[in-house]
């Protein structure tokens, strides 16, 4: 699960129909150059979340390439829309968040917390009714989308990508089971949930903002409330699995470890070979690095752990 933050939480993602094209024309784009698999994408109008499955090891290029090219567009067209107004930048100087999903429990549980983060988030009461770009399991029955390019930063001359072809697919975990059968479980599951979220805000007293007001905001306003500072941002999640969750987190100190080793002997100028799971420095600066060893994440269905693991 990938999530992205807007510069100051402005709302530069506020959904009307050009920066929905530019969203889904940009995603199908990276999803397509980098082998990146879509499951559930949610963008709301300060940030966004990604379900996906990297499957070359290229997660921090398909995200480098979808934010400048989203960025690009996005800064263009505000330029155009409101040229007395000035943004220098989309995204907060901060990197993504990469979630590692380790079991089921949590793909479902992060596929429901994508589609209904507009609900959470109390803006519209029905995640169907969200104006913004939304997909998730309804999506993996759909045929493929065709997505023309924006008249924004990209070449427009450039006939081979005038038109950007993707959709959205159930998570490989998830293949040994009849796809019909499969949707419609999480369609009854994420109606449960919603329902939840709506009976708790109405206890309350809570109002939802709306499609109207957030169709009128103001890309350059943010949202009013201080943003929690001080919490950690999560590097794995199991679903409530206590147990899995500990050995993700042990795998994960494990690596962090050994990469510092491996860096150490770098700087120094020696020969090292990095864990696997290194992503820049395999990428970037061409330096060797392991296989990637991840018994530990059920949905890798990995050979079993060495002795002593558990």
């Amino acid at each position: 699960m990938v999530t992205r933050i807007c510069d100051l939480r402005r709302f530069y993602l506020r959904p009307d129909p050009v920066v929905n094209q530019i969203v889904l024309y940009c995603l199908f784009r990276a999803a397509a150059k980098y082998g990146v698999l879509l499951h559930a994408v949610s963008f709301q109008s300060n940030h966004f979340h990604l379900i996906v499955t990297d499957t070359t090891g290229r997660l921090d290029l398909f995200m480098a390439w979808l934010d400048r090219c989203i960025a690009e567009c996005l800064l263009q067209y505000f330029r155009q829309q409101y040229p007395d107004r000035y943004a220098e930048t989309i995204w907060c100087d901060k990197s993504y968040n990469d979630l590692l999903l380790t079991n089921h429990a949590a793909v479902q549980d992060k596929l429901c917390y994508t589609v209904l983060n507009c609900v959470k988030d109390r803006l519209v009461p029905d995640y169907r009714r969200w104006p913004g770009v939304l997909h998730g399991p309804a999506d993996w029955l759909k045929p493929p989308m065709e997505i023309s390019r924006p008249k924004y930063f990209f070449d427009q001359t450039d006939d081979v990508h005038a038109v950007a072809t993707g959709g959205f697919v159930p998570p490989p975990q998830f293949g040994d089971r009849p796809l019909p059968g499969l949707v419609e479980d999480f369609r009854q599951l994420l109606n449960r949930r919603q329902l939840e979220l709506v009976t708790e805000a109405r206890t309350a007293g809570l109002r939802y903002v709306g499609i109207k007001k957030i169709l009128a905001a103001d890309p350059f306003d943010a949202p009013n409330d201080v943003r929690p500072k001080g919490k950690r941002n999560p590097t794995v999640a199991a679903g409530g699995d206590r147990e899995a969750y500990k050995k993700a987190v042990g795998a994960v100190r494990d690596y962090r470890r050994r990469y510092r080793q491996a860096w150490q002997r770098y700087r120094r100028g020696l020969e090292t070979t990095f864990p696997g799971g290194t992503l820049l420095m395999g990428h970037r600066y061409r330096q060797p690095c392991e296989p990637l060893d991840c018994w530990w994440c059920v949905l890798a269905r990995c050979p079993a752990p060495p002795p002593g693991t558990g």
